[in-house]
């Protein structure tokens, strides 16, 4: 036997080593600057005492009770300094992880089964007291620490040290893998212990704003970015969460907005997941001919249960109410960070026809969305270029995202099977807003834009060389106030707003407005030449002395890009942009 106790005491000996290791291995720098010398000595010396507690009590049982000495230093109350409160976290982490993976608390499943059993089968009355083991009063005590253990953790996830946050952060999620583990040992399959990681995302979702960033940002780039099985229950568990929260606050959908517009997307393409997995990947093999338990036990190797996941997660977001900064900031993202991963993008269409007929700049954010269905998933929008053309409205010109929407118009309007009527009301509107309401800079997003259009789509050159005459649009038949491009009456007048604008006060428009009285024989303008021009830029080509040259100049002039000069007659006015 003398041999037998002596492989036990060094294996014991083995364990305690494993565990002083894991123990001191995250422990944190310390701000030497911050503490007198004697201040340090004294938190060494704490460290070292809960190394030492916490060694005792994973190898002895009999020593237990040590976790109480350990937790003084883990409560929001505790006074003890960044490096102690986090090797406290630390150490209690480690010894419930040892516990779990003991198998300490499988006794507690055995006694609740025997009394389930025993209620059956004795009478209620007349029944003899059954004498507590002590091993189930050990484990039972043990586990309620547990969960006050994580108790305290969730509330340090609100501490005011952003160093204890993240502490407490990386001691919850070991706890739950350590349960997990536990889980799948007793149950045979791969599972998460789902209940805990709730907890977790609920503390961080519901967190003051701003309180919780330094955790934010640590969940999201070292574990729902680096882990399959983390990010796949947490598009999981924000969807139920999001059927849950109250129409009145936008803190916990903002909270969520920025979570989710950080975690990486899973082509739903991709046959398999190639990441990591946070809970052992070795029991995942063989799991699909398994019946699963439909919560805690989906692959998470599998990228169409992510596409699923991913896709609730965001249409539940999508059905609350959102404040209107995290409204614009979806719309902004949807075409290509939500729409391309989604299993089922048409489901959007009813958010988008809402959002896109709202008007203002919601409706241009709205564009890039509805367009991506509109072409890829041949979404059907019978009324789509009549509310476009209401969206031409006196301020579209000095808008945020005029560059945005000028570039989606001009692909909208590239099909040569619009409507002749159709074209002829775009042209003739955008040529009364370069009029009316545009500065300078926009006037030379929109002349390009109309030169293009009469180049594409022939029928409507008409306007140019229309022998009506509306002096100064008093008698012009156009009907600018009318939202219904069929009602305006834009095929039946003429583009006279182009010859005032040969009068321009600045030369560049004025020289780019002479173009429309030549034949139109120039080839197409590169719209995204034009639409980044500022006040700036104009002012800059006046005092530069380049607001007009010839075709002789052209050679060594670099500011007309998309014209070819060779078709231009000698002489003729260019655009300079």
């Amino acid at each position: 036997m003398k041999p037998l106790r002596s492989r036990k005491r060094r294996g014991g000996e083995e364990l305690q080593d494993n565990t002083a290791n894991a123990l001191t291995s995250k422990r944190p720098k310390r701000d030497s600057s911050a503490n007198s010398p004697h201040q340090d000595e004294s938190n060494k010396h704490t460290v070292s005492e809960i190394v030492s507690l916490a060694r005792e009590a994973v190898t002895r049982t009999s020593q237990l009770s040590n976790i109480t000495k350990i937790a003084k230093y883990c409560s929001p109350e505790s006074t003890a300094p960044r490096e102690v409160c986090h090797s406290a976290m630390h150490a209690l982490s480690t010894v419930f992880a040892k516990c779990l993976e003991r198998g300490d608390f499988d006794i507690l499943k055995t006694r609740r089964g025997a009394e389930e059993e025993s209620s059956e089968q004795e009478p209620r009355n007349g029944s003899a007291p059954v004498e507590v083991n002590p091993m189930i009063a050990v484990a039972a005590w043990t586990k309620e620490q547990l969960i006050e253990f994580k108790k305290v953790l969730r509330a340090r996830l609100q501490d005011a040290d952003k160093a204890l946050q993240v502490s407490a952060l990386h001691s919850l999620l070991n706890v739950l893998r350590a349960e997990s583990k536990s889980a799948m040992t007793s149950g045979g399959s791969w599972t998460i212990e789902n209940m805990s990681y709730v907890s977790i995302i609920d503390t961080i979702v519901n967190s003051p704003a701003q309180s919780v960033d330094a955790v934010v940002e640590t969940f999201v780039s070292h574990y729902l970015n680096e882990y399959d099985d983390l990010r796949l229950y947490f598009y999981r568990n924000v969807a139920k969460y999001l059927e849950r929260v109250t129409s009145q606050s936008h803190m916990n959908t903002d909270r969520v907005y920025q979570i989710l517009s950080k975690v990486r997307s899973v082509k739903k393409h991709d046959d398999k997941v190639t990441g990591k997995l946070w809970v052992s990947k070795s029991v995942t093999d063989g799991i699909k001919s398994r019946k699963l338990d439909r919560d805690t036990a989906i692959p998470p190797l599998v990228a169409s249960n992510h596409t699923r996941a991913f896709s609730a997660a965001w249409l539940a977001l999508l059905k609350c109410t959102l404040s209107t900064p995290v409204y614009r900031q979806i719309l902004l993202v949807l075409h290509n960070q939500v729409i391309p991963f989604m299993d089922n993008p048409t489901r959007l269409s009813d958010f988008l026809v809402d959002s896109f007929k709202f008007g203002g700049s919601t409706s241009l954010l709205a564009l890039n969305s509805l367009f991506y269905l509109i072409q890829n998933y041949n979404l059907d929008y019978p009324d789509f270029y009549e509310n476009l053309y209401s969206l031409l409205t006196r301020d579209i010109l000095r808008v945020k995202y005029r560059s945005r929407f000028f570039r989606l118009l001009d692909v909208f309007l590239s099909s040569r099977y619009i409507p002749a009527y159709l074209v002829a009301a775009f042209v003739k509107r955008l040529a009364r807003l370069a009029l009316l309401e545009a500065t300078p800079s926009g006037i030379a997003m929109v002349l390009p834009m109309i030169y293009n259009l009469l180049r594409r789509h022939p029928s409507v050159i008409v306007l140019v060389h229309s022998d009506k005459e509306c002096l100064h649009g008093m008698d012009d038949p156009f009907d600018f106030d009318e939202l219904d491009p069929k009602k305006c009456r834009a095929i039946d007048s003429s583009l006279w707003e182009i010859q005032t604008l040969m009068s321009h006060f600045s030369p560049s428009i004025s020289s780019l407005a002479r173009i429309f009285s030549e034949p139109l024989v120039l080839p197409s303008y590169n719209i995204e030449d034009f639409l980044d021009h500022s006040y700036d830029y104009l002012l800059e080509l006046v005092n530069s002395g380049k607001s007009r040259v010839t075709s002789s100049d052209w050679s060594s002039t670099d500011v007309v890009k998309v014209v070819t000069m060779a078709s231009l007659p000698s002489g003729a006015p260019v655009p300079l942009f």
